[in-house]
């Protein structure tokens, strides 16, 4: 999107800028009242030539009754904002019952300077890598956080339960073993007493022969 280019107009150490309705001296910016910024700025524009008190009103007090003497006293006004005086540097001629001319050299000057900016942001921009860090992730940080948050949730109710199922699972499977073993031990025990008072039968009768 292009952006128009301000027109500035200097003379002398002063800048006009219409855009911004400003008037400034060596970089300081003077105070106008609207009507007497208009009165320069009309004057200014047609800079060279006459203008007459007519074109003056209609231009800057549109609409709008005024007598002559409001004309005289904003000119003075305007005046003493550019430090004219007597023996000074003169900027407006007043031509006697016609008007005023403004008698000064004027510079007009292209204001392009935010353009430049913008096209050497546009610059830097186009030579900056592309993040690849932004790129090579699908979620954002605010989504990374809660996809960890899910992780630790899912640990906690699912891998959880799964080692408490396994540990009842191992348990019950040790009491079956145990179970299991006790009548082979009972059985044995028994052989071994039924074995003992026969051996020592044998034993006795082995003795008394």
């Amino acid at each position: 999107m292009s952006r128009q280019v301000k027109q500035l107009y200097e003379f002398g150490p002063f800048c006009l800028d219409p855009a911004e309705h400003t008037l400034s001296r060596d970089g300081r910016p003077i105070p106008l009242r609207p009507k007497v910024f208009d009165l320069l700025l009309v004057l200014v524009e047609n800079r060279g030539h006459l203008v007459d008190k007519e074109k003056l009103m209609s231009s800057v007090w549109t609409e709008q009754f005024v007598e002559e003497g409001n004309i005289n006293k904003n000119i003075s006004m305007l005046r003493q904002a550019l430090g004219e005086s007597d023996s000074g540097h003169k900027f407006i001629e007043t031509v006697p019952k016609r008007g005023y001319r403004f008698v000064a050299d004027v510079r007009e000057v292209n204001d392009n300077r935010e353009a430049e900016l913008l096209t050497q942001a546009a610059g830097r921009r186009a030579n900056q890598p592309p993040r690849e860090t932004q790129e090579s992730s699908p979620f954002s940080p605010p989504t990374r956080a809660r996809v960890k948050r899910f992780n630790k949730h899912w640990v906690a109710f699912v891998v959880v339960p799964v080692l408490l199922l396994a540990a009842i699972v191992y348990l019950v499977l040790m009491r079956q073993r145990g179970r299991a073993a006790t009548p082979a031990e009972a059985l044995s025990s028994d052989r071994a007493r039924i074995a003992a008072p026969a051996a020592s039968s044998s034993l006795d009768s082995r003795r008394s022969a």
